[in-house]
């Protein structure tokens, strides 16, 4: 009856050590809403931990659109290079967020 208690027992250490283990790998790590347009975004990754620098690249723009990116509804500063098209970075906080680009063509007659 002991061996069987103790074999029980250490079973369920391993087995949690287990779980603690592949549970870890994921902890810190927070998930990017793309706003269903990840695909725009070249380096996207579903989640990033907490503290790390994300940069990220929007390649397909239009010359005669104006374009603005948000970062939890909070405007987000960019760069711009010839190479990338807008290069955008954060640092990902210790939450989920929401990125999202909005695009007005500024070429067009408004009255």
């Amino acid at each position: 009856m002991r061996r069987t208690i103790a074999a029980l027992c250490a079973i369920l250490i391993l087995l949690g050590g287990i779980v603690m283990l592949f549970g870890c790998q994921k902890a810190g790590r927070y998930r990017v809403d793309y706003d269903g347009h990840k695909s725009a975004y070249t380096r996207a990754k579903d989640s990033y931990r907490a503290g790390e620098t994300v940069r990220l690249y929007y390649e397909i723009y239009g010359t005669d659109t104006d374009y603005s990116f948000y970062l939890d509804d909070e405007r987000l500063n960019y760069t711009f290079d010839d190479r990338h098209g807008f290069v955008l970075t954060f640092v990902m906080p210790d939450h989920d967020v929401r990125l999202r680009c909005e695009a007005h063509n500024s070429m067009m007659y408004q009255p």
